[in-house]
């Protein structure tokens, strides 16, 4: 809901679009506004229209059904504050009218609001406001008898369109403000009231909960009691009303009001955000509550400064099952409302218009010129590994500025291995490489490392990838694949030169050696199978040539030998390389190439951009940036978007991150020197 004040704005946009017929003094209109999770931006979904009376409330409880399309097609509210200050128990039911939004002439789609009539006979909840209501979903419906808009009659409201029946929903009420302080009744609706349960537990009442509906239960957690903020947690069965608390052991969120509570349905979890506590202090931590293992876990600390949430305690919280980040959807009127949202994305809270990544967000003093590189990774001090922050404006400065991640990931153990070259990591597996030993680990409960089987390589090895349940290795020899299962030998492919790196492509490996690129497919059943071998070497002025292969003659291993005698090949032997959105990026002697492997075999790759960079040690990609560690220390990052091709954009200071690591089962793998360091993901 809008409250008046922003509707009659000279400043509100089109709001005639959105205000009642018959505007009161305290509510001028109410809009249901969809959130876009893609554009992560509000977007105007309905405006309401009153079918009879006068619709003057603040502060309702609502609750909201949607239809087949995801839309809002109903929503019912019931209490609030009426003209004067005092309470109400009325109650208002909302429909989407079926013809809106068909033309361009209604281009705003409509829900008519009438009140539901309240019968003498009926049992009926006292006035209140704070309360949380929410549909059941089971079996009930308010008819709305289309005949001449605006008439109602014997409780049934009428719209334009046909003869329509709401879907088959019912209600839950649970507390709220009365006039005499909190109430602890719950009530279920299914076409009429009845009083199914008390909160139990709880001193007086709770008013301004946080609620959510997840697996049947509605959840409550925080919200005010008689004594002031409380942090219990309920849920109430929405089929029989059964109300417990959960018992508070362990670690638990503090006592808050007006919290944003959400439900994580991949991790089947709760997730609250924000409120107030007994001193008015905004909340900004997050803690998740597992339907499982029945525990509180805190997500992300106490956030301050510039770059953390407002809280205003009308915040939304939703928790994208793709992403599996969350999103605090901003109250439109508060400080944030411009804003939209906030993320926390990667473990670093970031604005929905940082995440879109609009070019007019990275000019932070407004002088017309980007600030590069803006959203770029910076260090917190352990140069990237195993945490890291966001080049990012900080308001204050008119500047970038390092935010630093709301909860630091934390190193969980290392280990020394002898001739450690490589690791990589898929499917809760971890491939560790050390010369002629592969060692094939699974991530167990508790992060605990679990070893299934190590395998004697034939020949030296220089990197390792996981595919499909094999283990493709890069050796002195070739590509060979090695069943995970069994650690049987799958097949083997040549190479002219050392196989010093093994990048997938869907189902091709990318192998690559100093003057040589093996393209090879890839079969879960059997080993892989030659498609191009490519010769790849620096022509006059640097540029790169590329041409198919013919003979692997005894130079091909002389340059192999003297680039690991001079230590041109680094320590590992491996070569500074990445493959990134169907492109390979790789250092050779001074100059840095990337390949363009879009075109289908047997076309050769394109060489999409060569610069001189110098000798490089690593090479790692985040979209739009190129990162590279130097000789030296030396570090830098190259803006990908100019059309002049890469833009020097400033130095980095994550190095241990672009030296490259490996991730899965929310653990991060990092090979260092001859030690591998196991840290949680950020």
């Amino acid at each position: 809901m809008l409250a008046g004040a922003d509707l009659l704005s000279p400043n509100c946009v089109a709001c005639e679009d959105y205000r009642f017929d018959s505007p009161g003094s305290r509510a001028a209109g109410l809009v249901i506004w969809e959130w876009d999770a893609t554009g992560r931006r509000y977007t105007s979904l309905a405006r309401t229209r009153v079918l009879q009376g006068v619709f003057d409330l603040i502060e309702p409880a609502v609750a909201i059904a949607a239809g087949d399309d995801g839309k809002a097609s109903e929503y019912w509210t019931f209490g609030g504050i009426g003209d004067g200050g005092a309470l109400s128990d009325e109650m208002w039911h909302a429909r989407s009218d079926p013809q809106a939004g068909v033309g361009p002439a209604e281009p705003v789609r409509t829900l008519w609001l009438a009140p539901v009539e309240r019968r003498e006979s009926e049992p009926w909840p006292t006035a209140r406001s704070g309360a949380v209501l929410a549909v059941r979903g089971s079996g009930w419906g308010i008819p709305f008898v289309t005949d001449e808009p605006g008439s109602v009659g014997g409780g049934t409201a009428t719209a334009p369109g046909g003869v329509g029946q709401s879907p088959p929903s019912g209600l839950v009420l649970v507390g709220g403000r009365g006039p005499n302080g909190p109430l602890s009744d719950v009530w279920f609706h299914d076409g009429s009231w009845s009083r199914v349960a008390d909160l139990p537990e709880v001193d007086g009442g709770l008013v301004d909960a946080g609620a959510v509906v997840a697996e049947g239960k509605l959840w409550l957690f925080g919200g005010e009691t008689r004594s002031g903020p409380t942090a219990g947690l309920w849920q109430v069965d929405l089929e029989t009303g059964k109300t417990t608390r959960v018992s508070q052991d362990g670690a638990w969120p503090e006592a808050r009001r007006s919290p944003a509570l959400t439900f994580d349905e991949v991790r089947r979890r709760l997730v609250v955000f924000g409120g107030f506590d007994a001193q008015g202090r905004a909340a900004t931590d997050v803690w998740a509550f597992g339907l499982s293992a029945g525990g509180w876990t805190a997500l992300a600390p106490t956030c301050t400064g510039a770059g953390c949430p407002a809280v205003t305690g009308k915040e939304l919280a939703v928790v994208d099952p793709a992403r599996r980040e969350l999103t605090v959807v901003a109250d439109p009127a508060g400080p944030d409302g411009e804003a939209g949202s906030w993320s926390l994305a990667q473990g670093i809270w970031r604005t929905g218009e940082e995440l879109v990544v609009l070019p007019e967000r990275e000019d932070c003093n407004g002088d017309g010129v980007n600030d590069l590189p803006w959203g770029a990774r910076c260090g917190s001090g352990s140069g990237g590994f195993p945490d890291y922050g966001r080049l990012l404006c900080d308001p204050s400065a008119g500047a970038l500025a390092c935010r630093l991640p709301a909860k630091p990931a934390g190193e969980v153990a290392a280990w020394t291995v002898p001739g450690l070259r490589a690791v990589a990591a898929a499917g809760g597996r971890v491939a560790v490489l050390a010369e002629r030993r592969l060692d094939i680990l699974r991530v167990g409960p508790a992060g605990a490392l679990v070893t299934e089987r190590s395998v004697v390589l034939a020949r030296p090895a220089h990197d390792v990838a996981l595919w499909r349940g094999q283990a493709l290795v890069g050796d002195d020899g070739g590509l060979v694949a090695i069943r995970l299962a069994d650690g049987a030998t799958l097949g083997r492919v040549s190479t002219c030169g050392k196989a010093r790196r093994v990048f997938l492509d869907g189902n091709r490996a990318l192998v690559l050696g100093l003057r040589g690129l093996l393209v090879a497919s890839l079969d879960e059943s059997a080993g892989p199978a030659p498609l191009q071998d490519l010769r790849i070497y620096p022509g006059p002025g640097g540029d790169l040539i590329v041409s198919h292969g013919s003979g692997c003659s005894l130079w091909y291993s002389l340059v192999d030998l003297a680039c690991e005698l001079t230590g041109a090949c680094t320590w590992s032997h491996r070569l500074p390389s990445v493959f990134h959105d169907g492109r390979l990026t790789f250092n050779q002697l001074l100059w840095t190439y990337e390949l363009d492997f879009s075109r289908a075999v047997p076309a050769l790759p394109v060489v999409a951009e060569e610069a001189r960079t110098g000798f490089l040690r690593d090479i790692s990609h985040e979209s739009p940036y190129l990162y590279v560690n130097g000789v030296a220390g030396a570090t830098a990052v190259y803006d990908e978007r100019s059309d002049a091709g890469w833009e020097y954009a400033g130095r980095h200071d994550v190095p241990l991150w672009v030296h490259g690591s490996a991730a899965t089962a929310g653990y991060r793998f990092l090979v260092d020197g001859e030690v591998l360091r196991m840290a949680e993901e950020q």
